[in-house]
């Protein structure tokens, strides 16, 4: 059977915006914002929590190309992948 027959559905996650079909550029790009604006120094976490196949590596793949569009502040951003 040919990928195109099959009724199973691909879990690979995505990698570019023009591959989002759900639309979570949109929250992408407002954490990416809320995230090059806060002023805190001390150290930010943030976690990205869903069942399996809900999307969230395709989140941190995104908001890692985002963040690495910004040019204007020299921060350092370390996104890892944490499974329990």
């Amino acid at each position: 059977m040919s990928k195109e027959e099959s009724c199973f559905l691909d879990d690979a996650p995505i990698d570019f915006e023009s591959q989002d079909r759900y639309n979570r550029g949109k929250y992408v790009a407002r954490l990416a914002s809320y995230l090059l604006s806060t002023e805190n120094n001390n150290g930010l976490v943030v976690g990205v929590t869903g069942p399996w196949g809900s999307g969230k590596t395709s989140v941190k793949n995104l908001l890692q190309r985002e963040l690495r569009k910004e040019k204007k502040k020299p921060r350092d951003f370390i996104i890892t992948n944490y499974r329990f």
